[in-house]
């Protein structure tokens, strides 16, 4: 009976068999991927590669502000990316990225068995406008035309024909090396250079008559780093030496005076200075008991900066004394620590400790200088003093799972600052904060949480010309309050979720006469998202965020006869929607529109309110996509993007009626412009 049964089914077997046809056809194979057959791999290759046009409708620096679209016209969409993996192992693979545009990026990377090297190259643009004048010509020397007529109002002067483009080109290079020693140690060899050129925006006075000017930027950043790194079964330990070096092409930016007064010709304005830096650190992490792992990192760092002495003056009929020395011999030494414990004693419980510290001793001798204001006069000596900083803070964080559906999260930390010498020479903060969350299975996860701080400070030491009555925010007492919540929920059955969450703290400085004596952050906001088909998902958010800050005055360098509110409002809101594999499976559309506007509220009260004008700015942007497969491996890709930009800026609308400031004359930035792309893509 047993062998007519195997007979039996064999027979069945084979009709069925027989009766079936693979659907070979209509399978597509392009997004296979093997992991369980490395001889196939072992020569694999692939890649893909887009070519393509873009049109901008407008020149707008805002628009292309980080892409370097700032032109009307065409550009070329070209991106390629390939690897190759040897019959040995070695993988072989290239990257680019907006290769038409300023934007662009490109990578080579190799790994082999012991070793690995990798290449990278990023430009970052960045626009922030162009349509600023300047009556001056030059770079690091700016004169005027010889036709100019100094005056003692800027309504009588001319701005200028000559455009001030405000835009710099930051580029990154990198090479990385890496070399496997020994089974638990590796060594790596890398070396970056930065390079930011362009011209910006800065403001220079002859006391109270204030000028703006171009400023040149030609800064180079080179960066050499070694690691030595060692990964053993309990303890991991890393070595790591660097060397900065910051390098200016100009040392000084001189302009000459258009004013009819002071008698000083010409003005002069330091640029940022030469320095270079090395830094020593030591990471490890070890298992120093069951369940429980201790972090560390130690680093020293001594960074010097010895640039020559620019003169006190440019006006030769001010007598000043002679400068104590011709460069500066300065030094800083910096030495930080992080040590962190984590502890999971029970499957319940989680303890983390951590302790943080940092020392900066300045190591540069002190000088006896004579400050000139505006190039009118010169104030009494002054000594310079060498600024010391110690930091130290401590904290514990204490999880424990009360049942398995809530959590419990519980902290304190210290926080100790000493400064020297300072008018608040030390501050102190204690924080405890405590956390609560809840599940309910797979759908719903609430979590509430509240902390307070409390810094207290020194008494004033007045070693300055500043107002005895004024503390700094960030050295003052302050009392703290924050509290955040969240709430995810996840609509059983459908596919459909809902998330909510909401924040605020709150900054009170009881001891500030004068100064910042409040302020406040909050934000709220929900998120929801929708998948109507497995091909198929829509989301929206919304969230608003708000400021609001009040600050102490005082006219007579006695008590607060003034107070100046600020109150900042930004509403953002977004629409996605994503829809892939329409057309049998041909065609993915997805389109976006994001909507942000914000407003600034700025009001300086005596005897009665004075309202600055509002700041507002008001941004929308769309954004469609389409890809088209007309063949297996090829793609149509198209975009469209449009966006309107609006923005009212007081600063800018009101510089040209201040009759003491010679300005650019820039004004507020509206637009409305769009972009179209299409691209054709291949895979290979």
């Amino acid at each position: 009976m047993k062998a007519l049964a195997w007979f039996a089914l064999t027979l069945l077997g084979s009709s069925a068999a027989a009766a079936v046809s693979p659907n070979y056809a209509n399978v597509r194979i392009d997004r296979w991927q093997c992991r369980l057959c490395p001889f196939d791999v072992a020569t694999a290759g692939r890649g893909d590669w887009r070519v393509g046009a873009m049109q901008v409708a407008e020149a707008q620096p805002r628009f292309g502000r980080d892409s370097g679209l700032v032109r009307a016209g065409g550009y070329l969409d070209a991106g390629v990316s390939a690897s190759k993996t040897t019959a040995g192992g070695a993988l072989l693979a290239f990257e680019g990225a907006n290769l038409g545009i300023a934007s662009r990026f490109a990578a080579f990377r190799y790994r082999g068995h012991r070793t690995a090297f990798r290449l990278e190259r990023r430009d970052l643009p960045r626009n922030v406008a162009a349509d600023g004048r300047t009556p001056y010509a030059g770079r690091t020397s700016l004169v005027l035309p010889g036709d100019w007529m100094p005056a003692y109002d800027a309504a009588d002067m001319a701005v200028g024909e000559r455009r001030v483009d405000h835009a710099t080109m930051r580029r990154r290079s990198k090479a990385d090396w890496r070399i496997r020693l020994a089974p638990e140690w590796d060594l790596r060899l890398d070396y970056r250079r930065e390079t930011r050129r362009g011209s910006g925006e800065t403001y220079a006075d002859f006391l109270y008559q204030a000028t703006g000017l171009p400023e040149p930027i030609d800064h180079q950043t080179d960066e050499y780093g070694m690691r030595l790194g060692y990964t053993g079964s309990r303890f991991l330990a890393a070595a790591d030496w660097r060397s900065t070096r910051f390098r200016n092409g100009g040392q000084a930016l001189e302009w000459q005076n258009p004013w009819l007064w002071p008698t000083a010709t010409v003005g002069r304005k330091a640029l940022a200075p030469d320095n270079q830096a090395q830094t020593f650190s030591l990471a490890w992490r070890a298992d120093v008991a069951p369940r429980t792992v201790l972090h560390g990192q130690l680093a020293h760092t001594e960074a010097r900066q010895t640039a020559s002495f620019l003169p006190y003056t440019t006006n030769p009929t001010l007598p000043v004394p002679r400068l104590p020395a011709e460069r500066l011999d300065g030094g800083v030494t910096t030495f930080a620590g992080t040590f962190s414990l984590v502890s999971q004693p029970t499957d319940r419980l989680r303890i983390t400790a951590k302790r943080r510290f940092r020392q900066r001793d300045d190591a540069t001798a002190s000088l006896t200088l004579s400050p000139v204001v505006g190039d009118l006069y010169a104030t009494l000596p002054v000594e310079r003093r060498g600024l010391d900083l110690e930091r130290a803070k401590t904290s514990l964080d204490v999880q424990y799972r009360l049942l398995p559906s809530i959590r419990l999260d519980v902290g304190t930390a210290a926080d100790r600052r000493q400064r020297s010498p300072f008018e608040i020479a030390e501050n102190e903060e204690r924080r405890a904060w405590a956390a609560i969350s809840v599940r309910h299975g797979a759908a719903l996860k609430l979590r509430v949480e509240t902390a307070l701080g409390d810094r207290d400070a020194s008494a004033f030491q007045h070693i300055t010309a500043n107002n005895p009555l004024t503390r700094r925010y960030y050295q003052a007492a302050r009392l703290q309050r924050q509290w955040r919540a969240s709430l995810d929920y996840a609509v059983p059955r459908t596919a459909l979720s809902l998330r909510l969450h909401g924040d605020q703290s709150r900054n009170a400085y009881p001891h500030s006469v004068l100064g910042v004596t409040a302020d406040r952050q909050r934000e709220w906001g929900a998120d929801v998202a929708w998948a109507p088909a497995a091909s198929a998902s829509m989301s929206a958010f919304f969230v608003r965020q708000g400021t609001r800050a009040t600050t102490m005055g005082s006219d007579a360098y006695a008590a607060p006869d003034w107070r100046y509110s600020t109150a900042d409002r930004v509403h953002s809101a977004g629409l996605t929607f994503d829809w892939r594999g329409l057309a049998n499976g041909r065609i993915d559309f997805a389109a976006s529109h994001v909507r942000s506007d914000g407003v600034g509220r700025y009001a300086t009260r005596t005897e009665e309110w004075a309202a600055f004008p509002d700041l507002i700015s008001d941004h929308q942007s769309t954004t469609v996509r389409l890809r088209y497969a007309w063949r297996q491996g090829r793609a149509l890709l198209m975009r469209y993007r449009y966006d309107e930009y609006r923005a009212s800026d007081w600063a800018l609308a009101g510089a040209p009626a201040l009759r003491n400031v010679l300005a650019f004359g820039r004004r507020s930035p509206s637009y409305a412009n769009g972009l179209f792309s299409v691209s054709a893509e291949s895979v290979f």
